[in-house]
């Protein structure tokens, strides 16, 4: 634990108050991606008002492509609500650490800069070093991002029936797992520094400390499901029984 994360935790010991949050995105953002990246595994979502004709061996084949472009879809939106969620987040914190000209200078810089470098004006120190765990894969959600918010001629996914597998290495289900994992991890880190170390941020808590329950469910479905493939629980209700698990494992006092 740092000093500065030790002053505040004295002083709020003290009896020192923290700002009430206020309305935001961020949880909604977060959520939403987390959504999305539910959504890559869920037969449901996939091949909605499609499972009948599925049955049809002849409408096989144009089902299975419906449903692989909304899963590009999907994939799209985790990267977009992710880095939203992110900005969010970040856009949050500076706001109760800085004030006038100095939150000013600090909103002109890249998101991934205040991340970087905007934490460490606000709070003097630190939280998020360039070569920790979660500034690369941060760094690489932004880039990911602005090919899709800025496109230029040449990007963008192949035709109906084709395939490319460059292009749909970008939205891999494990990297997108990371992505909301590292936004949910830089969440909890900024929610406590800003509110209070006792504030807990659904969904960001969850998703952290519940990261292996993402992991494995970004690995169980690397691929396009099967219109048949048995549906699974929203990743936020999955977590939530993870969370009650551990919570009943605990030794009771």
């Amino acid at each position: 634990m740092s000093s500065q994360d030790e002053l505040r935790i004295a002083a709020e010991a003290a009896g020192a108050e923290r700002p009430e949050r206020p309305r935001n995105f961020s949880t909604g953002y977060l959520t939403q991606a987390l959504d999305a990246l539910h959504a890559l595994g869920d037969s449901r979502t996939l091949y909605a008002s499609l499972a009948p004709v599925s049955e049809d061996p002849r409408l096989r084949a144009p089902v299975v492509l419906i449903a692989r472009d909304r899963r590009r879809v999907h994939a799209q939106n985790v990267i977009l609500f992710a880095a939203f969620s992110a900005e969010a987040y970040i856009n949050e914190f500076l706001a109760v650490h800085l004030r006038g000209k100095d939150l000013k200078a600090v909103e002109r810089m890249s998101t991934v800069n205040k991340y970087a470098v905007g934490t460490r004006i606000a709070y003097g120190e630190n939280l998020f070093p360039r070569d920790r765990e979660s500034m690369p894969i941060i760094e690489e959600l932004f880039a990911v991002r602005n090919k899709l918010v800025h496109p230029k001629p040449g990007f963008g996914p192949p035709g109906f029936a084709s395939t490319d597998p460059e292009f749909d290495s970008l939205f891999a289900s494990k990297r997108l797992a990371e992505y909301v994992i590292m936004v949910a991890g830089g969440a909890v880190i900024l929610v406590r520094r800003a509110y209070g170390f006792d504030r807990v941020d659904v969904p960001a808590n969850p998703i952290w400390f519940g990261r292996d329950v993402l992991r494995d469910y970004a690995s169980r479905h690397v691929g396009l499901p099967s219109p048949e493939a048995r549906a699974e629980p929203r990743l936020l209700l999955q977590l939530s029984a993870w969370m009650r698990g551990q919570a009943e494992q605990r030794p009771k006092r």
